[in-house]
């Protein structure tokens, strides 16, 4: 059975703390214990998805996510995204190139306690270098 508020935890964590840029309410919405997957580092602690929002939030200031479709049950919700963004800030040691990059994601969140307590994040990261300019295009091979 799909849980209403399990959904509306997942909504808040990608409307208020990435697209109204709300870092403090992380503290609210994940749990001290919080272990989290695809980020940056395959197994990641609170303090490195805090890490990641300001390393994403410094290089695309104006990031946005726009949702696609919810699924949940009892403890768990997978969510499926957009997220765009001008790529203003340092990226990794990339240079600030001024363009644009809109890639698509997903993310599942395991929650317990109206908190999220673990979650798993995976979109296209290619896309978003090439978008930025930092990967060249690829072409197809001439026959």
């Amino acid at each position: 059975m799909p849980n209403a508020e399990n959904e509306k935890l997942a909504r808040r964590v990608i409307e208020d703390v990435w697209n109204e840029k709300q870092r403090d309410l992380i503290d609210d919405l994940f749990s001290e214990d919080y272990r989290g997957h695809g980020f940056g580092s395959e197994d990641g602690d609170l303090q490195a998805y805090k890490d990641y929002f300001d390393m994403i939030t410094t290089a695309f200031p104006d990031v946005e996510f726009e949702i696609g479709l919810i699924f949940s049950d009892e403890e768990m919700v997978a969510t499926s995204w957009k997220v765009t963004g001008t790529h203003e800030g340092e990226l990794m040691g990339i240079e600030p190139t001024g363009n644009t990059s809109s890639v698509t994601g997903l993310s599942i969140d395991r929650i317990a306690g109206g908190k999220v307590v673990e979650s798993w994040m995976n979109f296209d990261s290619l896309k978003m270098m090439q978008n930025i300019g930092a990967v060249p295009e690829m072409v197809p091979a001439d026959d």
